[in-house]
This record gives C-alpha cells, sequence and structure tokens, in this order.
C-alpha cells in the first residue's frame, strides 16, 4: 500500500469515527503507516469496513491487521476450494477448457438436490474467480464462456 492509498484509509476511518483525532499528527500517520505498509491497499479498505460495521471505537494496528488477515484466509480457503473442483473437472477432459466444464457441470446438474444446485452455482461463480485469477492467455475466452452459462 503505499502512503497516499494509506492516507485515503485514515480519511475513510476518520470519517467513520468523526469524534476521535488519532491521526492528526504527521508522526502518528506514519507511525500506522510503517507498520501497515505491507498490506494491499482494497483489503485494508474492506478490512476497515468490516471492522466500522461492529465496533463503536476506531480501529487499532492489531485490529486493522486481523481484520486484513481474516479477509486473506477467507479467499485462501475460498481458492483451494476452487483449486479442488477445478481439478475434479479438469479430470474430465485434460485442457481447461469448455468441455471440461460442461462434463462437470453436467454432473452437478443431474443431481435434483437443493444443495446440488446452489453448489453447481457455486462452482462456476468461483471457476469464474480462479481463471481471472491465474489470468493465463488461453483463459479468457474461457471465462467468458463461464459467464454464458446459466444455471
Amino acid at each position: 500500500m503505499t502512503k497516499d492509498e494509506w492516507g485515503t484509509v485514515v480519511k475513510k476511518i476518520c470519517d467513520f469515527y468523526p469524534r476521535y483525532n488519532f491521526m492528526d499528527k504527521k508522526e502518528v500517520f506514519d507511525a500506522w503507516y510503517g507498520v501497515l505498509k505491507d498490506l494491499e491497499f482494497p483489503a485494508t479498505v474492506k478490512a476497515v469496513e468490516n471492522y466500522v460495521k461492529e465496533n463503536q471505537y476506531p480501529p487499532t494496528i492489531a485490529d486493522i491487521r486481523n481484520g486484513y488477515q481474516k479477509l486473506l484466509d477467507g479467499y485462501n480457503a475460498l481458492l483451494k476450494e476452487v483449486k479442488n473442483d477445478f481439478e475434479i473437472a479438469m479430470s474430465y477432459y485434460p485442457k481447461p477448457d469448455k468441455t471440461a466444464y460442461d462434463l462437470y457441470l453436467s454432473k452437478l446438474k443431474k443431481n435434483p438436490q437443493k444443495e446440488w444446485i446452489s453448489r453447481t452455482r457455486a462452482f462456476k461463480s468461483r471457476t469464474i474467480e480462479y481463471v481471472s485469477d491465474i489470468n493465463k492467455k488461453d483463459y479468457p475466452s474461457f471465462k467468458d464462456y463461464i459467464n454464458e452459462q446459466t444455471i
């Protein structure tokens, strides 16, 4: 996170907690930035937004780091689940393309139970997220294909 981005986070905290002027000195701003600059900006903003929904007092450094770690843990768990589902889909066809996706999706659709319908929808969205994340050249058309599918 850059110093300007950290300034945006601080402004957001101050907007949520207008009674508290805890970042009114440059030294405090710099000290907090020094221990939080390794965090990524979008996830830090999300961590602060999640924090303010449940707390009446401004966050500490530890609160921000803990919220950030929760987001990271959730993302990593999602990515692991996506990779597992994706590997299952790929077992139907050796190339990561629409044929493998179709085969796996048809297997999921055959089971009329409600949880399988939900799992199918989740698989679709997680696959899109995973394919976007790995960002390989041959995947954009596959991502478009997945987006066109209806469940």
